[in-house]
């Protein structure tokens, strides 16, 4: 599973606690893995140019916007880390647990350390702010998917409104974007809580039923959030979240919550879902 917004949140909140003030004193890059490996992971920096560009900085701050987690290193300087299919961000008291397999290490002047490890497809990145302002998914100024003031009914129906040919499933997963941080484990609960088809065009949603999709969205990023993220993931001190999303891998075969049908794994627009039992499709008007 990938970090979403309320992984991402609980994250950088635990990172910026943890790690803020503290000076990097080796950094440390595993380049054991394939080509093929490491160009999925997106990681800008050969080992020495990455070890030279993070040793000797000291953590400013750690924030997160969107998927994405932001740790500042002062000057400009940003390390950002991001899974889109699955990962860990570890921290450890001291360096008698590293695990054996990481992707970035970071070890610090007192003695802690933080272990990243990128499976498959994320990104672990040093950019400028330039840099990330014309990234491919870090780009747009990101408005907080929890934050009633910043994320408003019109500020959700304009954006349906620019992106209103495309199936909703793709405005509301789309990347890079002024509104991101929901991937594909979060879109199945919202949509079939909302009741709402992943193809249905955004230009076909009603205002009622989107005004319905913007306070699902809210209510179910927030509680994850408050939770800790799903208990797929894990914090950085190894723990799971304490959100149980309604429809996953697990729910396949299973009856439906609502009418007790069999969930039945279905590939939509690129991607796996299991929310097409019959009280979901009689529920929507879709050709």
């Amino acid at each position: 599973m990938a970090w979403e917004l309320p992984e991402a949140v609980n994250l950088a909140n635990q990172m910026n606690a943890e790690l803020k003030g503290k000076k990097i004193e080796k950094a440390l890059l595993d380049e054991k893995e394939s080509a093929s490996q490491m160009r999925m992971k997106m990681i800008n920096l050969g080992s020495d140019e990455f070890s030279e560009k993070l040793t000797g900085r000291t953590i400013k701050s750690v924030r997160s916007q969107g998927k994405g987690i932001y740790v500042d290193l002062g000057g400009d300087l940003y390390f950002i880390c991001g899974s889109e299919t699955s990962g860990e961000l570890l921290y450890h008291k001291d360096t008698g647990g590293i695990p054996d397999k990481y992707n970035i290490r970071l070890d610090f002047t007192d003695g802690t350390c933080l272990t990243y490890r990128i499976i498959a497809w994320g990104w672990g990145q040093v950019l400028t702010s330039s840099e990330i302002s014309t990234h491919r998914y870090l780009g747009a100024e990101e408005v907080s998917l929890i934050d009633k003031n910043q994320f408003t009914f019109e500020v959700f129906n304009h954006y349906l409104d620019i992106f209103g040919s495309k199936p909703i499933k793709s405005v509301l997963i789309k990347q890079g974007e002024a509104l991101s941080g929901i991937g594909n484990g979060y879109l199945q609960d919202i949509l079939f809580v909302s009741k709402i088809h992943p193809k249905r065009k955004a230009r076909d949603i009603s205002e009622v039923e989107r005004k319905i999709l913007y306070k699902t969205i809210l209510k179910i990023l927030a509680d994850a959030a408050r939770k800790g993220g799903r208990d797929s993931e894990v914090d950085i001190y190894g723990k799971p979240g304490r959100y149980r999303v309604i429809l996953d891998k697990r729910m396949r075969d299973q009856p439906c919550p609502e009418c007790g049908t069999i969930i039945q794994k279905s590939n939509i627009l690129g991607s796996t879902f299991h929310l097409l039992c019959m009280s979901y499709v009689s529920k929507i008007i879709y050709p």
